[in-house]
Order: structure tokens, then C-alpha cells, then sequence
């Protein structure tokens, strides 16, 4: 039995293949990888979600020209959280897709505080606070009057949108409307209440789906254009790609209890965190500002976002950008080679969330705190 996983991430997609033996081992082969990058426009970053969803479609060819003797079950997808789509009447998108590090939310949690204070929100979601989370985003557009808003029909979240262009289905999956910080972990439902306070239209928001959920088959026209059976099923894995990632983690579940092991999932962002059957919602939590995501067969993840690859991936591509082609194991030999602990810095500042040349804000940042700022490849890394 054959399945397709496409995984989506911030720096780059990949479309997998996992082979089913009769013993049911599972056998894992990366079919086609792409890079995924912001896109800056009119002082503005999104997301190219036709490059994204084109270099998808050109994944599962590739999978049906190597497997074009054997027939796919069904195909999932994850991508990261937060991010969002709004369609108008028509199923039309009403804009670019932006990206989570657009500075559009700059000074907006402390103007939607003013709305609803902070700890009610964090009572009504359980989501920790960041600059990128969905609620911001969409807060944004009304003080900024987006005139995109009176024309919108329905909210979707990223992996649901493209759920929604393989199948031509629309639902929202559990575990990615949790990060929106727009979702009652309680109740189990949106957060209407919160949403009207914000002025946004309840309506917008669709049923919630639990992972595992089959959609339906892929549509014909990408059936035709791929050249996957159009018998392959669309079915909705956790499609927050933490949630995914803490499902495959190889526990013995008849020997720990949830809550007694940990994981860390490494990426852009770094997780870490457990999983547990209820939402842990109290002053310690909100003090700290731990949030609780949604996982498999309605399970909490707890977790702390930390910066993660994000700084070095930045600085690659920056490298690039001025001719040095460096992989990873070679930056990785140069960082070796030079001297450790020379410098230190606090990743999560605000000034490394989304700067135009990423080695010139480290430099600047060590300058800043009296330290000699790094110069070469290996000081940086």
C-alpha cells in the first residue's frame, strides 16, 4: 500500500512516498524537494502560494511517473500554523497570501489588549502570545480598515486552503485552527464570543474537523493534471506539522502515560513541549506563556515556541545571495573550527523576527551589547 505525505515548511516542501510492506513496516522516500521562501512586495511579505501549490502538483507527477504500476490510498499535508487565506464570495482569494513575519502586526497585541485584555484571551484559547499569531493578523486588518474584510465569505487556515484546492472541500482540521488563538480548547469550538468582541464575522469561520477525516477524492482536473488516480483519498492528518511530528514520536504508549515523556521537534521553530489529555489553562502558564495546540484524537500539546533554525537559515540564504554556495555541512565544519562561546545573544529578540540581512542585525545586536561582532562564516554560525 502506497500513501503521499506533502510537507510543507517555511524554508522548504518536500513530497514523500511511504510504502506499506505486508508486515506493515513503513518505508519512507522523499520524491521531489523544493524551496519555499517569504516574497517581499510594496513593503509587504507573503507567501508565493502558486509557486508553493505548483511545485506540489509537480511532486505527485513525480510520484505517478516513479510508482505509475501501483495506485496511492490517499495523501496528507502539513504546513506550519498561524497563517490564513480569506475568499471572497466566489471561493476567490482576496488577496496575497501573507506571510507570519509581515510587520503588519507590529504594535497590534498591545492595541487589541485595549479590546480584550490579555488574560481573557489567554482564559478563552490557552495560546501563548506572539507578534505572528493569527488573532494579530487579522486584528491588523481592521485597524488598518482592510476593505478586504466586507467582501470576505470564509476564513481558512493554510493547510486547509490547499486541502480545499486538492479536494474541493472545505473544513477546518483541529490541530492548526488551535494555533490561531481564535479556538476554545473548553468548548471545543471557535471562540465566537472572542471573535465578536474583535469584530470579526463568526460566519467566516467553518466546522472543525478532527484529524484523520476523509475529505474525499483528489479532483479530477488535478487527477488529470498529475497523473494520480483520481480514486486517491484526501484524508487530514494533524495538519499543524508540530502535531504531526509529535504523532510519529516512538513511545510506548502501554508503558508511558501522556504527560510523562517529552519531545522536541526541530525546524524554523523549535518546540518542546508534551502532550496531555486536557488544556493546562492558569496563571503560571499565562505568566510564562506556554500555549496549548492541538493534537491527535482531541490530545493537548504543551509546549514553549523557541527560536530554531531560523537565524542560521536566514543567514545562508543571505550567503547566497552575495555568491558564497555553502551547504549545510559545510557551514556546519566552519562553525566547528572557530572558537565557541565568543558571542551571545537572545534569539527571540524582536529586532531578529524578520530583518533584510539577518548577519548584519547579529553584528549589529553584538555591537549593541559590547561584544567584537562576528565576521566570518564559522563566527556567525
Amino acid at each position: 500500500m502506497n500513501i503521499i505525505a506533502i510537507d510543507l515548511g517555511a524554508s522548504n516542501g518536500r513530497v514523500i512516498v511511504g510504502k506499506f510492506d505486508n508486515e506493515k513496516n513503513l518505508e519512507l522516500e522523499i520524491i521531489f524537494r523544493f524551496k519555499n521562501y517569504g516574497v517581499s512586495m510594496k513593503d509587504s511579505l507573503y507567501w508565493d502560494i502558486l509557486h508553493i501549490f505548483e511545485k506540489i502538483k509537480k511532486g505527485l507527477r513525480k510520484c505517478s511517473e516513479k510508482y505509475k504500476d501501483d495506485r496511492f490510498v490517499s495523501l496528507g499535508l502539513t504546513t506550519w500554523g498561524v497563517d490564513f487565506v480569506l475568499l471572497d464570495e466566489c471561493d476567490e482569494l482576496l488577496s496575497p497570501v501573507y506571510h507570519y513575519r509581515d510587520s503588519r502586526t507590529e504594535g497590534i497585541p498591545g492595541k487589541l489588549f485595549e479590546i480584550v485584555p490579555r488574560k481573557e484571551i489567554f482564559n478563552q484559547t490557552g495560546i501563548q502570545f506572539m507578534q505572528i499569531n493569527t488573532i494579530n493578523q487579522l486584528y491588523s486588518m481592521i485597524e488598518h480598515k482592510s476593505p478586504k474584510l466586507s467582501i470576505t465569505k470564509t476564513f481558512m487556515m493554510l493547510p486547509d486552503f490547499i486541502n480545499f484546492l486538492l479536494s474541493g472541500v472545505k473544513y477546518c482540521e483541529y490541530s492548526v485552527a488551535t494555533t490561531s488563538q481564535l479556538y476554545n480548547p473548553i468548548t471545543r469550538n471557535w471562540t465566537f464570543d472572542l471573535i465578536t468582541k474583535l469584530g470579526l464575522n463568526p460566519d467566516w469561520f467553518g466546522e472543525i474537523i478532527q484529524p484523520g477525516t476523509i475529505l474525499g477524492n483528489i479532483q479530477e482536473h488535478i487527477a488529470k493534471e498529475t497523473g494520480i488516480s483520481n480514486m486517491t483519498k484526501v484524508i487530514v492528518p494533524p495538519t499543524h506539522d508540530t502535531g504531526s511530528a509529535v504523532v510519529a514520536v516512538p513511545v510506548d504508549m502501554d508503558k508511558y502515560k501522556l504527560g510523562e515523556w517529552a519531545y522536541l521537534s526541530s525546524g524554523t521553530w523549535s518546540l518542546l513541549g508534551v502532550e496531555r489529555a486536557e488544556p493546562l489553562i492558569n496563571e503560571n502558564v499565562l505568566q510564562f506563556n506556554f500555549t496549548n495546540e492541538g493534537g491527535f484524537n482531541n490530545t493537548i500539546r504543551f509546549l514553549k515556541n523557541i527560536t530554531g533554525l531560523w537565524l542560521i537559515q536566514e543567514c545562508k540564504r543571505i550567503w547566497e545571495k552575495k555568491g558564497l554556495r555553502l551547504s549545510w555541512d559545510k557551514i556546519e565544519q566552519e562553525a566547528l573550527e572557530s572558537q565557541a562561546f565568543q558571542n551571545f545573544f537572545y534569539p527571540d529578540d524582536p529586532s531578529f523576527l524578520n530583518p533584510t540581512d539577518m548577519i548584519e542585525e547579529i553584528k549589529n545586536y553584538c555591537e549593541i551589547h559590547d561584544q567584537t561582532p562576528p565576521q566570518t562564516v564559522g563566527q556567525i554560525s
